[in-house]
């Protein structure tokens, strides 16, 4: 839409205005997706403006005359009034955010690292241990660094010279805001937060491979590029070890197989809750549904807070007031969680492990305690 409403009114005009309408309406659902998309519209918007100036060579009565300008004023007033609704929710959660957040601050390799991923991806954090291992983390982010300035300086077609800015704008402009803000304020750097920028990398790099002229070596390129994500892929599959890693699927099995209908079950950690209690009402409907425990009845907001009820929750009571012979626990080694000790006359029976996927997730533990 925005390609298309951009061209439309820098050219007859026919269209344009119902091109920008869709521009925003599908913008402003974005956003609705998740706040990183905001990132993605100032990307756009960079590009907007950027060509505008372009073509107009930064002249003020022709920027104020262009139907560019206008339609593009209307789509961010539009985008604005299909958003405002949730603008109270945005700025309690902001707040949130500023106060107690989760994700830390940026390191070193920060940076480095995310590209790693996104050519190599890993279930852990790539390795930074002698020479090698250095320049192997390094070099995504020197090949996608070298890929914005080669696109940049290479010979473009007329046809697709907006496309080319536009999509240079979406893969560096998240970057360069959230690097930003994060050292200005509360550390916003995740890398799964870069999934629309990834989408334009992964584009400049097949467009640099198109417009390789001689046909031997953009296949061949094409080739090497194919097998290179492909092993990627292999490799990360073999990594992840899905098979011998069921989590908190086959604690919630070995939890509801084992235990009598009266018993209670309690998980320690809201990182995992979510996960229990999804396989226990799938496959387990009948059965007593699995209770989060915590000690206050209060959990942060990154911790699952908005999205519990009171009916998820139990503290400090349940112990005693727990009808059933045998009480299980099931608790998490990963995501900081500590273990969960009922005290007398409650006493300990066997323990599980159950390894997660994820080297952050770690493993899922259940212990049966008599009384």
């Amino acid at each position: 839409f925005l390609i298309k409403g951009v061209r439309a009114s820098l050219g007859k005009g026919d269209g344009a205005i119902w091109l920008w309408a869709g521009y925003a309406i599908t913008a402003a659902a974005m956003i609705y997706v998740h706040y990183y998309a905001l990132f993605t519209l100032v990307a756009q918007a960079v590009f907007a403006i950027g060509y505008l100036l372009v073509r107009t060579r930064g002249r003020i009565g022709e920027i104020l005359n262009a139907r560019l300008t206008w339609h593009g004023l209307g789509a961010a007033v539009l985008i604005g009034i299909l958003y405002a609704p949730w603008l109270k929710i945005f700025f309690v959660q902001n707040s949130q955010v500023q106060d107690n957040f989760w994700i830390p601050p940026i390191g070193g390799w920060s940076i480095p690292d995310t590209f790693y991923r996104m050519l190599a991806p890993t279930s852990g954090i790539p390795q930074h241990i002698g020479v090698g291992w250095i320049l192997l983390a390094s070099l995504p982010i020197i090949l996608v660094i070298a890929s914005w300035i080669l696109i940049a300086l290479s010979p473009r077609d007329k046809e697709f010279k907006d496309a080319t800015m536009l999509t240079v704008s979406l893969a560096a402009v998240p970057f360069v805001l959230s690097i930003g803000l994060s050292f200005v304020g509360q550390s916003l750097y995740q890398d799964r937060f870069f999934v629309f920028a990834h989408l334009a990398i992964v584009i400049i790099i097949a467009v640099l491979v198109a417009r390789v002229v001689n046909p031997i070596v953009r296949r061949g390129a094409i080739a090497a590029l194919t097998l290179g994500l492909l092993a990627s892929f292999g490799t990360f599959w073999l990594e992840l070890d899905i098979q011998n890693r069921p989590g908190a699927h086959a604690a919630t099995q070995n939890v509801y197989e084992a235990s009598a209908p009266e018993d209670q079950v309690l998980v320690s950690s809201p990182f995992i809750y979510f996960a229990v209690l999804h396989y226990a009402q799938e496959e387990y409907p009948d059965a007593n549904p699995p209770k989060l425990y915590s000690a206050t009845g209060e959990l942060e907001h990154f911790a699952g807070g908005p999205i519990l009820t009171d009916e998820d929750i139990v503290g400090e009571s349940v112990f005693e007031a727990a009808e059933g012979s045998s009480l299980w626990i099931v608790d998490t080694t990963g995501f900081g969680g500590e273990i969960l000790t009922p005290p007398e006359p409650w006493v300990a029976g066997d323990t599980h492990i159950f390894p997660e996927v994820f080297s952050h997730q770690k493993d899922v533990l259940v212990t049966s305690y008599t009384r």
